[in-house]
């Protein structure tokens, strides 16, 4: 019996372990299932992926045979690549982008567009999709290609055609977006242009922004202008034409021309922004005020807005509003020198010089060949009493800007301080020369002279010349007065070289700050 229950044990824990290993291989065999299932959904999404990329690269071969692109990687030139449509006559002279290729030749010897055209000679496959565009596209540096098909009677084309354009062109701030034509014309018709209406404008459109960049405004009116005729109800053309305007100082135009586009487009920021700071030029700061509120309203999101919007506030001395928009302009983009340097003014005209100090370094930090920010900056060291520091940064400012005028003159007062009377004067000179009606620069000069260690005649003289010509350019100017009465008294008394000693006069604190113009 022991040994019967013993065997009995042993089957009993023998069928045990045969069902776990039933179970164990079920699991196993469930796996292996998954594993190729998993496996060969993958297989047919590679080889779908595969017949994809097959497709592109069949329908390119079969259309073209260059293995270099055909365009060269420029950006002086509109590159545009033709595509033949699916149906084609044999000598391919009655193609649809033929057609339109021998249309944007023909104005481009008129109006000298800078295009480049190519027709690719091959009938296409029926494989050719917007991939296969694209990829043509990229591949042959072309900035624009133009493909599609038709079906043909005997009088009119039913025509299915497309643009597709680059990414340098999309990203040039133009909004241009891909697109696709579909009309019902004659042959005729597009060879007058009627189906590629939408092509030419974009094309002028494109030329005249180029030539705005490059600074021919001539060139550029005129292709704006006809952009503006090939579609008149587009609102960012005559915001265009505003800029060129603008740019050119035609300042009502440019405002005839934000209006136009604001009236087809009441939500296009830039409109109100530009027109804003072309009434900040003109003088309109009330009006121009509304339309930056209204640009910013619009669109909240831009640092630039808030930048130009705290300038005016700046010029109009309102330091609190000036300050939160430069706050603003930073909390939106915190990469930009400028919007440092500015609010670094903003607490320097407030007498905080320890924030004053901490903008203008943040913004040397992000652009360490900014002059002006060099400037700025000496003039707190040497409103800090901090004087070698301030020479330096002076120093600095004059290497990226030589004919900074300011930066010799407050160069100059930071050696008048150093009692360096001749260095002084020597900046006091390049001042004037570049500023020949800068009054501070004669008032300093004369002072400088007036207190010479070792005093001339010739240096009581110059010093009398130097006030008198401060009260001439500026009459209202008081701070002249004291020092000409001082030298007029010195002259007067004047018995021999070294005779007289004029008692060195309470400096006086720099008068108005340089400021760089808002726009």
């Amino acid at each position: 019996m022991i040994f019967f229950r013993k065997r009995t044990e042993i089957t009993t824990e023998f069928r045990k372990s045969n069902k776990i290993e039933i179970i164990i291989k079920r699991i196993q065999n469930n796996f292996i299932f998954i594993i190729i299932v998993f496996l060969s959904s993958i297989i047919v999404s590679i080889a779908a992926f595969t017949g994809s990329i097959k497709t592109i690269v069949e329908t390119y071969t079969s259309i073209t045979k260059h293995e270099e692109p055909i365009f060269k990687k420029s950006d002086k030139d509109i590159k545009i690549l033709f595509v033949p449509f699916f149906e084609i006559s044999q000598d391919g002279k009655q193609d649809m982008a033929y057609i339109i290729k021998q249309r944007l030749e023909k104005l481009n010897n008129i109006d000298t567009l800078h295009i480049l055209t190519h027709y690719i000679q091959k009938k296409v496959t029926q494989n050719f999709n917007d991939d296969s565009a694209k990829y043509l596209l990229e591949f042959n540096n072309a900035d624009m290609i133009i493909y599609g098909d038709y079906d043909k009677n005997n009088i009119d084309y039913d025509i299915n055609c497309k643009y597709y354009f680059s990414d340098r062109l999309k990203n040039n701030k133009l909004n241009i977006k891909n697109q696709t034509d579909n009309i019902q014309i004659s042959l005729s018709d597009i060879r007058n242009g009627k189906l590629q209406g939408s092509v030419e404008f974009c094309i002028y459109w494109i030329c005249g922004n180029s030539e705005y960049q490059n600074k021919n405004y001539s060139k550029a009116l005129k292709y704006l202008n006809k952009a503006s005729e090939l579609n008149p109800t587009y609102a960012n053309v005559y915001c265009n034409l505003g800029d060129v305007y603008y740019s050119i100082n035609n300042y009502n135009r440019a405002i005839n021309n934000y209006d136009k586009a604001i009236v087809l487009d009441p939500l296009l920021s830039e409109a109100y922004f530009n027109r804003g700071c072309v009434n900040i030029m003109k003088g309109d700061t009330a009006i121009a005020g509304k339309d930056l509120d209204k640009a910013i309203d619009i669109n909240n999101k831009s640092a630039f807005y808030y930048y130009i919007r705290g300038s005016l506030y700046y010029s109009k001395k309102d330091m609190n509003l000036a300050l939160s928009d430069y706050n603003k302009a930073i909390k939106l983009d915190s990469k930009v020198a400028n919007y440092y340097s500015l609010r670094g003014r903003v607490y320097r005209d407030k007498e905080d010089y320890g924030n004053a100090m901490n903008d203008f370094n943040k913004a040397l930090n992000l652009n360490p060949n900014d002059g002006i920010t060099y400037f700025t900056r000496g003039y707190v060291y040497y409103m800090k009493g901090e004087i070698d520091s301030a020479i330096m940064d002076y120093n600095k400012s004059l290497m990226f800007k030589q004919n900074f005028a300011e930066a010799y003159f407050y160069r100059g007062e930071a050696y008048y301080e150093k009692d360096n009377e001749d260095n002084a004067i020597k900046d006091y000179n390049k001042a004037i020369a570049l500023n020949p009606k800068y009054v501070s620069a004669y008032i300093s000069r004369g002072i400088c002279f007036l207190t010479k260690t070792y005093l001339t005649k010739i240096d009581i003289d110059n010093a009398v010349q130097n006030l008198l010509k401060a009260r001439e350019l500026d009459p209202k100017d008081h701070s002249s007065w004291l020092p000409f009465a001082l030298a007029i008294k010195a002259k007067k008394n004047y018995k021999y070289d070294g005779q007289i000693k004029i008692e060195k006069p309470k400096k006086i604190k720099a008068n108005s700050l340089f400021k760089v113009p808002c726009i």
